[in-house]
């Protein structure tokens, strides 16, 4: 893997605990449901997450997924 995969799969990585963090302090999924600005957030690190992995299989398309 050269450093050219490493930086968006340390940005997707991110985007992953990022999500987590902001899920974790939700117990049951009708807090979250009822949280605005966590579904924002959440939905803000997916958005991130798929053009990051689309410009991973521009530039690396024989990547493993």
């Amino acid at each position: 893997m050269d450093n050219g995969q490493k930086k968006p799969l340390k940005d997707i990585l991110t985007c992953i605990d990022t999500i987590e963090s902001y899920v974790k302090p939700t117990k049951t999924f009708i807090e979250y449901d009822s949280n605005l600005l966590i579904q924002d957030a959440v939905e803000r690190n997916l958005i991130t997450i798929g053009e990051v992995m689309k410009q991973l299989l521009t530039v690396s398309p024989q990547i493993p997924i």
